[in-house]
């Protein structure tokens, strides 16, 4: 929030003309971080100015893969199992099996915010399945 302030306060400081990259830049070094934290202040400004409410950061909080559901996990797995040739398999045959109606009901079962997955995430995944 102290960010944000000091980015406002220099913008819109009529005896100042900096701009408002410039503003959110100076902020942003004087608080030891650069231009990524810079264009994050200008998003946050942003988004409370529209919504009203403060930006939440999700820094340290714990985010669990839906691998972690075991009916979930499981199925993936005996599929991996059923299509395996030589014990190879990739990426998209777990996207493939995710889009399928049944493993949709599943993942709306366990309230899922993605109905689909990436190539990287696939790939993630496959490696945490061990494969």
């Amino acid at each position: 929030m102290t960010g944000m302030v000091g980015t406002l306060n220099l913008y819109l400081d009529s005896e100042l003309s900096y701009t408002w990259h410039e503003a959110s830049l100076i902020v942003s070094r004087s608080q030891g971080h650069g231009i990524y934290h810079a264009r994050n202040l200008q998003i946050w400004i942003h988004q409370f100015l529209s919504q009203g409410k403060f930006p939440f950061h999700h820094y340290g909080q714990f985010q669990t893969s839906i691998l972690e559901d075991e009916d979930f996990s499981q199925a993936i797995h005996l599929h991996l199992q059923g299509i395996a040739k030589d014990g190879c398999v990739h990426a998209q045959d777990i996207m493939d099996f995710i889009s399928t109606p049944a493993m949709q009901d599943k993942l709306d079962a366990t309230g899922a915010k993605k109905q689909s997955i990436s190539v990287c995430t696939a790939q993630c995944w496959l490696h945490k399945m061990g494969w």
